[in-house]
């Protein structure tokens, strides 16, 4: 354009200012005109006069939405009531009978003034062309026409679907999602270029999901259509419909990319579903240097703070970059075509490597272990953490000790492991050896050719790389490996004449981690406090100690030093959350991990436990996002909290989301897999639902006995199976389940005496239901005598029951009584339990046997409230209470197999 109000940027402003009048009274435009430069006063002028023609279409914008000014019969169609409106549009609901088939759709009344002399018969081509384009992920367009003043319609299907922009923040997508989300757009407008069609006004408010989670691009080719059909005064009105958040540089100068312009405005609309906000908040803006998306979502206070870390920190990176590429201001430097951008969304989602990076082989190195992370998540983590901190810490390390010699040295030796580094990529490179491999193949020839350094006398070398794999071998649970790595790094350390510290407590921490997974408890806390120890000595008080002192705490409480362990986590705790350095961080997160756990064996579960909960969940989803490890097992172990005070519905959610994260992030066997399988069966059994919990914790045993698991926890499903067993009727299988528990227990060197007293118990519960009244007798006077207990040990109540179970099947009725009664009172009624159901089972039986109908009576008037609630909270038919209720009802017949006999 040229003369006044010709520049496409006073055009721009002059848009602006005539948004502003249309918020103030009529009679206060002229005022506001007049005080405007020549160059903006006369665009503002035109746009002014074309929003107050006196064409239908306008009449209709200021009457009602069925004013008599718009036609009822618009072409072919029936114009209905008004559905929508913008700044360049009208749309109403039509209807048009084709044959017997009443068609449905959007009627579309273009206000850009009207159609120059040719431009109707542009605008019938244009949309036979138009009309060619069949993408699922594109509204096409049904028609199209002129009405007698000029006025352009459109008709497309009627779409019900929701912007997509709105879409994705009302289903609290991830960044992943989103991204799989938008590919689909691209797809969408890389067909249409393929057509040799080009949108030229992508937004959000072009771009429907529908309830099936699929895209609708709306509008397709409008702008294209129109162009060369209006004339010189509609045009200067189309610039108008330009929305210049998320249009690219050069529509404002006139000039026409191509295929560049969707490209820039495929990348605006990712940025904003991305950050929450548009890339140019204004046309005025749009020369001003791109924020980068993660720095824009890091300032976006709309958003949780906690959402705002994480989205910032996974669009760090690629995403910055493939979004910095879309939106380059010279079309020349953007990706060529919608489907170059798809195909570096699809790398970014595959964790390949981006066009948009320069690919350097670290850069590409780095990509490959990240994409083949699935097994090796944690250990991926470790891995690069050390391949790229272990050389730095080196040279500190020498520079710490002040000596030109010694740091000289230290240098070599960081550009040594450097160097060593790309010798173990290479020997594994996909490009060199024909496939791709794995990141356990990285590290068997990482150790093979750490040993080989170690027999050609490369003694420090070979240390810091069997501590690297040995670490990454640890994180990843192939604990057997570990143990070698870690116990020939320890013993090269050792024979060095000055080892660094930092190096010996990490050797350290890591085989307590290795040792307590063996069960070797005492050998854990050794290691423990020697890592503690080691660097108190250097006067080391950062992450590195406090991780140490992490490490001892979790060998501690596996070792049954509870009140130790307890008190080196609070202070711990209370060092970490007085430094900003420290709080909400991973360190904080494994704390409060550990505290849970500790806090969960003490039985100091129930209400005061919720907050704690609460604040690893938000502090495990800022740092990791859902789709974790990490996230998974927070969920797992958060669930016996929530289901002691009641919350079983929480509970059980937790349990399978936590089941439904691990089974997405790892694709074999992990610890993590089997902590939410079992916690799941745990509950599940706790709530009575036997046949559920048996698959529950099948899953978990399995998983456990791949890996060699025998900590507390892999223990502790041993023995909720074998309960399961016994509620299940499955006797013959208790006794060889509750055996396998104590071997774990025997392995690991420590036998907690109230695990073997319960597993004692189970199994002579079993054997009397069996008959076996000798056994059941032999067995409990075992383990009476052989298990060594304490005034403070904490109570085995199952254990006590089966001695009550005893003297009932062996006609003690006196001692069954005694017993009866203490455990009566020593399992209380519980909304929340169906352990406190036993004792009260036995003592009908007891009654039935006594011939005290009263007492029966009496009992059943007593259990009528309690069992109302547990039913409210297990379920009305839930096997516990059904099973009580069938005791009352019959309380006599056969010992052992009576109504009363059965595990609620």
């Amino acid at each position: 354009m040229s003369g006044p109000g010709g520049n496409a940027s006073d055009w721009r402003a002059a848009d602006e200012l005539f948004d502003h009048l249309l918020d103030l009274p009529r009679e206060q435009w002229s005022a506001l005109i007049a005080e405007q430069p020549e160059a903006i006063r006369i665009p503002l002028q035109r746009l002014v006069a074309a929003h107050e023609s006196s064409g239908p279409l306008d009449s209709a914008m200021a009457a009602s939405p069925l004013s008599s000014a718009v036609p009822r019969h618009i072409g072919p169609w029936q114009r209905g009531e008004e559905i929508g409106r913008g700044g360049m549009s009208v749309v109403y609901r039509a209807e048009r009978q084709l044959g017997t088939v009443t068609q449905v759709a959007a009627l579309k009344l273009l206000t850009v003034s009207a159609l120059a002399a040719d431009g109707r018969r542009h605008l019938q081509r244009e949309h036979q062309a138009l009309a060619r384009l069949q993408h699922p992920g594109i509204v096409p367009l049904l028609d199209a026409g002129v009405l007698d003043d000029g006025t352009p319609y459109l008709a497309m299907p009627l779409v019900e679907g929701e912007r997509i922009d709105r879409w994705c923040v009302q289903q609290r997508l991830s960044v992943r999602e989103i991204v799989g989300l938008f590919r689909q757009v691209c797809e969408a407008v890389a067909y249409a270029h393929r057509r040799l069609v080009i949108h030229r006004d992508l937004k959000p408010g072009n771009i429907l999901v529908d309830g099936d989670g699929h895209v609708q691009l709306l509008d397709f080719g409008i702008a294209r259509l129109l162009d060369a059909g209006l004339d010189a005064e509609a045009t200067a009105t189309q610039l108008r419909a330009l929305t210049p958040q998320y249009a690219a540089p050069e529509q404002f100068s006139g000039e026409d990319s191509g295929t560049a312009v969707d490209v820039f405005g495929l990348g605006a609309v990712l940025y904003q579903l991305l950050t929450g906000r548009p890339p140019r908040l204004s046309a005025n803006d749009r020369h001003d240097t791109l924020t980068l998306p993660s720095r824009a979502v890091a300032r976006n206070e709309a958003l949780e703070p906690a959402r705002r870390q994480l989205l910032s920190r996974q669009l760090l990176g690629d995403l910055d970059a493939i979004l910095v590429k879309a939106l380059e201001d010279d079309p020349d430097r953007r990706y060529p075509d919608a489907a170059a951008l798809a195909d570096d969304l699809a790398a970014w989602t595959q964790g390949r490597p981006v066009a948009a990076v320069a690919a350097g082989r670290r850069y590409r190195l780095g990509k490959f272990l990240r994409r083949h992370r699935g097994l090796f998540i944690a250990a991926t983590a470790v891995f690069l953490a050390l391949v790229t901190g272990l050389a730095a810490t080196l040279w500190q390390a020498g520079r710490a000790r002040h000596e030109a010699e010694v740091a000289r040295q230290q240098a070599q030796r960081a550009m040594a492991f450097n160097s060593y580094i790309d010798e173990v990529f290479d020997s594994t490179n996909p490009s060199v050896k024909g496939g791709v491999p794995s990141l356990l193949d990285v590290l068997d020839r990482g150790s093979e050719l750490a040993r080989e350094a170690r027999d050609e006398g490369r003694v420090e070398l070979a240390a810091d790389m069997l501590r690297l794999t040995g670490r990454a071998r640890q994180q990843n649970t192939d604990y057997e490996k570990a143990e070698q790595d870690l116990g020939e790094s320890l013993r090269l350390y050792e024979s060095m004449p000055d080892p660094s510290a930092e190096a010996l407590a990490d050797v350290h921490a890591g085989l307590s981690i290795v040792a307590r997974s063996h069960g070797s408890l005492r050998e854990a806390v050794e290691h423990g406090r020697k890592a503690v120890a080691l660097l108190q000595q250097i006067g080391d008080d950062g992450g590195g100690y406090l991780r140490s002192r992490l490490t001892l705490a979790n060998a501690l409480r596996d070792a049954g030093l509870h009140d130790e362990a307890e008190a080196e986590l609070r202070s711990l705790l209370s060092a970490v959350e007085s430094s900003s350095d420290w709080r909400n961080t991973q360190l904080h997160l494994d704390v409060l991990n550990a505290l849970s756990t500790l806090l969960a064996l003490n039985g100091g579960l129930g209400e005061a436990q919720v907050p704690l909960q609460e604040k690893r969940i938000e502090i495990v989803k800022a740092l990791h996002g859902e789709e974790s490890g990490w996230y998974a097992f927070t969920l797992a172990d958060a669930v016996p909290t929530f289901k002691s005070t009641g919350d079983v519905k929480r509970a059980e959610a937790l349990a399978l989301e936590a089941i439904a994260v691990s089974a997405r992030v790892y694709d074999k066997p992990h610890m993590i897999a089997a902590v939410a399988h079992c916690n799941y069966g745990a509950l599940l059994m706790q709530l009575g639902r036997y046949q559920t919990a048996l698959p529950e914790l099948d899953a978990a045993i399995a998983i456990d006995e791949t890996l060699g698991r025998s900590d507390l926890h892999a223990e502790s499903c041993r023995f909720d199976r074998a309960w399961v067993y016994l509620a299940l009727g499955d006797y013959d299988r208790v006794a060889g389940e509750a055996d396998a528990q104590q071997q774990l227990a025997n392995r690991r060197g420590d036998s907690i005496p109230r695990y073997t007293l319960q597993a004692c118990g189970l199994v002579a519960s079993a054997w009397l239901r069996q008959g076996r009244v000798t056994d059941a007798a032999q067995r409990i006077d075992d383990c009476a005598r052989s298990v060594p207990t304490a005034d403070d040990d904490e109570p085995a109540p199952l254990f006590e029951l089966a001695r009550a179970e005893l003297a009932l099947a062996s006609d003690d009725l006196e001692q069954a009584e005694t017993r009866i009664a203490i455990q009566q009172d020593a399992l209380p009624e519980d909304d929340f339990s169906t352990l406190w159901l036993r004792p009260r089972m036995l003592a009908a039986a007891l009654a039935s046997r006594q011939d005290h109908d009263d007492r029966l009576q009496s009992l059943a008037k007593e259990l009528n409230e309690p069992l109302a609630a547990l039913a409210s909270t297990l379920g009305p038919d839930a096997a516990a209470v059904s099973r009580m209720r069938d005791c009352l009802d019959e309380p006599s017949g056969p010992p052992f197999s009576s109504a009363c006999w059965a595990i609620p």
